[in-house]
């Protein structure tokens, strides 16, 4: 990724919009904060467009971030624009982008070109610019358009994947799609053993010019993985045929299960499900669910899709959560610091959505989520219980299936190393 840092990768603007501010120079203050800067040495490349004479290259003027709820309106008061050129600017936005998209800590430049014009862009994210005109109701997009290329990478644990995946080649965001993959079946904070082995292939997308000071690098989805660890050899591989795409196995069953192995992420079990000494009660009683000791604050998520049914204080538990999926499974989080937004009776939660958050609620002598399942009422250890997978790979596209997937391994052949 070159100069970009991680952190920058996932704050990369993705809408970029350029603004042309042909009447900034005519703001009725004097000087104008825009020009208040000396210009510095281009920060962008040379963009070539209808528009802009070939090689008129372009220099950051000025640059920040929008304040907390500061709208495209409330940037140009600040930058001292003209009353017309604003209206301009927030009609032509409001044509092809929903104004409220704008954001806190989004990104803004504003830039010049070789001939003395000024433009304002704002990024968002995705690598396309969106133009808007001042001077007219005009709007054009402009798109980086990538090189793509397949990645694979394979090694073998010492400490952790992460630190694997990151020394054969990887980068933090393919690290945790290769954990999503096979998180119904592996936790890869509690299951991973020095020796495990991993192997993956990914697509890359490099883009080069344009605006950008440096080639940038954005890892994309994993195409085949597998894992060979505590649980024996795991493998998978994308694939979309008639339905919707998803990780499947060599029999075409899915990777997805009905619920996840863990609630919650940076945990160990401190206590398992079963009869114990109760450490504040001071007396044997059954513990009826797995105890997960993390960090106060850490995010507890839904194992499963499914309806709040309760979310309040539930005696020695504390303020906890209770969830129903469908007619025979409830799932119990319990000891919580607090609630996730949205959380209460009644509430819808998909997979892996943040209900709450690590606590000491209730009776306990800790930090740690209380982590129960019940089916019909019974509770269960939900380290035993018997998971189903979500929906196989249709039988009329086995045959190809089962060819694609056989192609697929080992991973690491499949594409040039790192």
């Amino acid at each position: 990724m070159n100069a970009m840092r991680h952190t920058d990768f996932f704050r990369l603007p993705g809408l970029l919009l350029l603004l042309l501010l042909a009447g900034c120079r005519e703001s009725p203050r004097s000087p104008s904060a825009m020009a208040t800067q000396e210009p510095r040495t281009p920060a962008m490349e040379t963009v070539s467009t209808d528009e802009l004479p070939a090689g008129a290259g372009l220099a950051v003027i000025q640059e920040g971030e929008l304040r907390r709820n500061e709208s495209l309106e409330r940037l140009c008061r600040r930058l001292e624009l003209d009353h017309e050129t604003t209206r301009r600017l927030c009609r032509s936005i409001s044509d092809v982008h929903d104004p409220r998209r704008l954001r806190s800590g989004q990104r803004w430049q504003v830039l010049e070109d070789s001939a003395g014009e000024r433009w304002l862009a704002l990024f968002d994210g995705q690598l396309r610019r969106l133009r808007l005109a001042c001077n007219s109701d005009s709007a054009v997009v402009d798109s980086l358009h990538p090189t793509s290329r397949l990645r694979a990478a394979g090694g073998v644990i010492q400490s952790s994947l992460y630190e694997a995946l990151i020394a054969a080649g990887g980068d933090p965001a393919t690290v945790l799609r290769f954990a999503e993959i096979f998180q119904w079946d592996v936790d890869f904070l509690m299951d991973v053993r020095q020796g495990d082995r991993f192997s993956l292939v990914w697509e890359q997308e490099v883009y080069r010019g344009g605006w950008l000071q440096d080639s940038l690098s954005l890892s994309g989805r994993i195409l085949a993985a597998e894992y060979e660890g505590l649980n024996g050899l795991k493998r998978a591989v994308w694939w979309q045929g008639e339905g919707a795409g998803g990780y499947f196995d060599g029999q075409g069953q899915s990777l997805q299960k009905r619920f996840l192995k863990s609630p919650l992420n940076y945990s160990r079990i401190s206590s398992r499900f079963g009869n114990r000494f109760h450490p504040i009660l001071k007396r044997v009683k059954l513990h009826a669910g797995v105890d997960f000791a993390a960090p106060r604050g850490t995010p507890v998520v839904a194992s499963a899709d499914g309806v709040v049914r309760s979310a309040s204080w539930l005696k020695g538990l504390g303020r906890a959560v209770r969830l129903r999926h469908g007619d025979r499974y409830q799932t119990v989080y319990g000891h919580l610091q607090g609630y996730a937004k949205g959380i209460k009776s009644g509430a819808r939660v998909s997979q892996n959505q943040v209900i709450g958050y690590v606590g000491s609620s209730g009776l306990a002598s800790g930090p740690h989520l209380h982590y129960e399942v019940h089916d019909r009422g019974r509770q269960i250890d939900p380290m035993q219980l018997k998971n189903s997978a979500v929906s196989p790979v249709p039988e009329v596209e086995l045959e190809a299936f089962r060819f694609h997937f056989e192609t697929c391994f080992p991973a690491t052949v499949l594409a040039e190393g790192p």
